[in-house]
């Protein structure tokens, strides 16, 4: 007799970060205490599973989520647009008040596409 194996829903796993598409010749500049500050809130968040993650809020808001397209700065969208990116799968990873890692979210999956340190891709006053 076969063992019925079942898949876990993705929220429910523990999260992933991919680094294959993350775009070296994005403008911010990381300095090696930027790197080490990047490295280890990666690695308080590692662990954590999605559904845990997608509940955490700011002002009633979830922290981590899509990002619309007409909320995009105009020269974020022409990167996507060079780079062929899908416009609607941007999500946005809050790592504080400012800081966020931009990517796309696949199942337990975020391939960083780029680390936005001053929120510069999508500010908290969309653009009109």
């Amino acid at each position: 007799m076969s063992k019925k194996i079942t898949k876990k829903p993705e929220n429910t796993n523990e999260i992933s970060f991919n680094f294959r598409k993350f775009d070296m010749e994005f403008p911010a500049v990381l300095n090696e205490d930027d790197f080490k500050n990047l490295f280890l809130k990666l690695k308080d968040i590692s662990g954590r599973k999605w559904n845990e993650i997608l509940q955490d809020t700011r002002h009633g808001n979830s922290k981590h989520h899509k990002i619309s397209s007409n909320k995009i700065d105009d020269k974020f969208m022409s990167l996507i647009k060079e780079r062929k990116l899908p416009r609607d799968d941007i999500f946005s990873y809050s790592l504080d008040k400012k800081e966020r890692l931009i990517g796309e979210k696949f199942m337990n999956i975020f391939y960083v596409i780029w680390y936005d340190k001053n929120h510069e891709f999508s500010p908290s006053n969309p653009k009109k």
